[in-house]
């Protein structure tokens, strides 16, 4: 017997998606379904997908869906997001996420252990990290030298933003130009801009 389910497209018209249900499928269309929920911003949905299991939704879009809906402390006491939770950048992701969520000294905990991480990854890794680790503000040509994915620099200018209150627009200014795909951690990155004060 044919199922299926409804997503909507970008102009959130409704699209009816039917397909014959096996084991396999099932897991597939799930995860389908909630990764189109994140890129299309749905909260509700993506909440209602978070809630039941998925075994087959990718760790990252699980990690990034419980920041979305602003539950940085689900994703650090999920048992199946440890792995991806020893990432520098997934961890600079739960600090931002903390901070909005008002647990500053734990955000400072996740930026810290960000740090250190990025501290390893080569040497645009030991810039953000030093630049994460200063007392005053680099200027937009010091953040410009990191090379990093545009995500990755998105959730870099949202932690200096914080970090720096009198260059709070201009970091909060670069983090709206580099947040450009609707991928995560697109949500966050809006959140965060939402949240910043």
């Amino acid at each position: 017997m044919p199922m299926g389910f409804t997503v909507y497209d970008a102009n959130f018209s409704p699209i009816e998606l039917r397909f014959q249900p096996n084991p396999e499928t099932i897991g597939l269309a799930l995860a389908g379904r909630q990764m189109a929920a994140y890129v299309l911003g749905n909260l509700n949905l993506l909440a209602e997908g978070l809630a039941a299991p998925s075994a087959n939704l990718p760790p990252e879009f699980r990690f990034q869906g419980l920041l979305a809906l602003g539950r940085a402390k689900d994703a650090i006491q999920d048992p199946s997001l440890q792995q991806i939770l020893q990432g520098p950048w997934q961890m600079l992701c739960l600090s931002i996420s903390l901070r909005a969520e008002g647990e500053a000294a734990e955000a400072e905990q996740y930026r810290q252990k960000a740090c250190a991480g990025l501290d390893c990854v080569g040497r645009n890794g030991r810039r953000a990290a030093e630049l994460l680790r200063r007392a005053k503000p680099p200027g937009l040509r010091e953040f410009d030298e990191v090379v990093a994915e545009p995500s990755a620099k998105a959730l870099l200018a949202i932690a200096l933003a914080w970090q720096f209150s009198a260059e709070r627009a201009t970091f909060a200014a670069r983090a709206r130009q580099l947040a450009v795909s609707r991928m995560p951690p697109y949500l966050l990155v809006q959140k965060a801009l939402a949240w910043l004060p």
